[in-house]
């Protein structure tokens, strides 16, 4: 009995003793008063013997260096900056691993980059700008003690004419130019003897269109393009003048048109304002209101960037004859037709708005569209109209407020006979359409003899006024939703739901302003939908999966 009851008292001993148990490390320090030796190396928190590397440094250039682990001088290791730190005056490590006097700029760090008088140096500003560019001919400015690459937008060339942090950048907005003209492509600078300048209040009728002496109009500028003068600048002011760039006077090679930064105004009362004819023609910065159509393309490639085009009793934009139309960064506004794609044409609108148009995208005839990352509202008759098209893409739109109750057909999308195979229709908000006389239209997305897969789309709030409303999207299965918040899901075709479709009322930034991204994450779309971006540019999947619609919410 005494014998079990002493093993058992000793296993709780050792039960209670052994989880605690620790042994004391004698070598272990945080400062130097804890050593016996007076020195604890805090880089391995370590008690070591005191020598004289430690308490004195090396004084020998031969082994001019300190080992603070192993306390002993070493020599210098050449292409390494060990010297300058121990003594400026030797601030250079030779081949042999001796700190020695600097020779010359070459030999010296980049943190004292100067050689002076055997001493390597901080530079001092414009006084040694000499002595840098003589050390590296990249790097010949000095701006707070060291060589860099510029000081100003001076220092920089054409190819990349921007000053930033010291160092030469491309241009991204045409103002950094001293011609006024930057290209966005390739971020140089246009030399200024390559544009041709045209000012309506300073110009004169001759045929210079020169920076010191502009042109009074801008037909006559486009009367001298050639090979060596492809860009027309046009001074802010207001042109009464119809422009027409055709293959057959200025060739294939790309034209640029390009605005003031108030920009300019292109102001007729002829049919077309700018007729883009086989030419591959960029127009920036225009504000342009024309009899019929703001801007034609039939062949060719028009590129259309940070322009309002308004008041066009036609189109726009209208865009044929497999004409490549491009719109980015532009406002659409007021047309009968906001923009217009037909016969083969190629349609690609990216960060824009249309809006207060009659219909605001038409395409048709075998153009294929891409519609990205922009807002359509309020058009009357419709927002995105798509009807026997090729290949479409419409990703990350706010398409908000179209379509009216007493005349449209068209509410918010409409994709009618478009059978081509990888049609894209992801992470739109499709909200507040509306639509009247036909039945078995959706106000939303109306979908027809299509095929589409629609994925992490916001569909909410559309209204078709009718006896017999279908529901917001559809009304046949033509198009198949997956990740998608659906007002009315209940009601859709069984052919058009697909997987993991939410039916959830959402909160918008402010409807009463059009500001309809989302207050909070739903987190609720397809992980690997491979939409990397939202309508903002903020990253997609910010959380576990991305939110639905067009907006990833991001606390603001």
């Amino acid at each position: 009995m005494y014998r079990m009851l002493w093993r058992l008292a000793l296993v709780l001993v050792l039960v209670q003793v052994a989880p605690g148990c620790t042994k004391e490390n004698p070598a272990f320090c945080l400062t130097g008063s804890e050593c016996e030796t007076g020195f604890c190396n805090t880089e391995v928190n370590r008690c070591e013997p005191l020598t004289d590397c430690n308490v004195t440094g090396c004084d020998d250039p031969a082994s001019a260096i300190c080992n603070i682990t192993s306390g002993a001088c070493e020599a210098c290791q050449p292409g390494l900056a060990q010297c300058s730190s121990v003594d400026p005056a030797r601030a250079v490590c030779s081949s042999a691993g001796v700190c020695t006097a600097c020779q010359e700029s070459a030999e010296c760090p980049d943190s004292q980059p100067i050689c002076l008088s055997g001493t390597c140096s901080t530079c001092v500003p414009l006084t040694h700008d000499n002595l840098c560019e003589t050390r590296a001919s990249s790097l010949p400015r000095c701006v707070g003690g060291g060589c860099v690459e510029c000081r100003d937008d001076m220092d920089c060339s054409l190819a990349i004419p921007v000053c930033e942090m010291n160092g030469c950048a491309p241009c991204t907005v045409d103002s950094q130019c001293p011609s006024g003209v930057c290209d966005e492509d390739t971020g140089a600078c246009f030399a200024i003897d390559a544009v041709l300048y045209v000012d309506e209040t300073s110009g004169t009728t001759g045929l210079d269109c020169t920076q010191a002496l502009p042109c009074l109009t801008i037909v006559t500028a486009i009367g001298k393009i050639d090979a060596t003068h492809r860009v027309i600048f046009v001074v802010d002011g207001v042109y009464t003048e119809t422009l027409s760039f055709d293959q057959v006077d200025i060739g294939t090679q790309r034209v640029w048109l390009i605005g003031g930064p108030m920009g300019p105004s292109l102001a007729t009362s002829s049919t077309n304002g700018v007729e883009a004819l086989g030419v591959d023609l960029v127009v920036e910065t225009l504000d342009i209101d024309a009899l019929q159509n703001g801007a034609v393309c039939d062949g060719g490639t028009l590129t259309v960037v940070g322009c309002t085009i308004h008041d066009n009793t036609t189109a726009g934009l209208a865009a044929s004859t497999s004409c490549g139309l491009i719109v980015r960064e532009s406002t659409i506004e007021d047309n009968i037709t906001g923009i217009l794609a037909a016969s083969l044409s190629t349609l690609l609108v990216e960060e824009s708005l249309i809006r207060d148009n009659q219909t605001g995208i038409d395409v048709s005839g075998g153009a294929s569209p891409t519609i990205r990352r922009s807002r359509i509202f309020l058009n009357t008759f419709g927002g995105i109209v798509l009807e026997l098209v090729g290949l479409i893409e419409l990703t990350n739109n706010f398409v908000i407020g179209n379509g009216s109750a007493p005349s449209s057909v068209f509410g918010g999308v409409a994709i009618l006979d478009a059978t081509a195979v990888g049609n894209v229709f992801a992470h739109n908000t499709i909200i507040s359409n509306t639509i009247n006389m036909r039945d078995s239209r959706s106000a939303g997305v109306a979908c027809e003899n299509t095929t589409v897969i629609a994925t992490g789309n916001l569909v909410r709030n559309n209204l078709t006024v009718a006896t017999a409303p279908p529901p917001q999207v559809g009304p046949m299965s033509d198009c198949v939703w997956h990740y998608s918040n659906l007002d009315g899901l209940a009601g859709l075709p069984p052919g058009a739901i697909g997987a993991n479709n939410i039916d959830t009322s959402v909160t918008f930034a402010s409807i009463v302003t059009l500001d309809y991204h989302i207050t909070l994450a739903t987190d609720d779309g397809d992980p690997s939908s491979g939409i990397a971006i939202d309508i903002d540019g903020d990253s997609r999947s910010q959380d576990d999966a991305p939110d639905i619609g067009a907006d990833e919410y991001v606390a603001r």
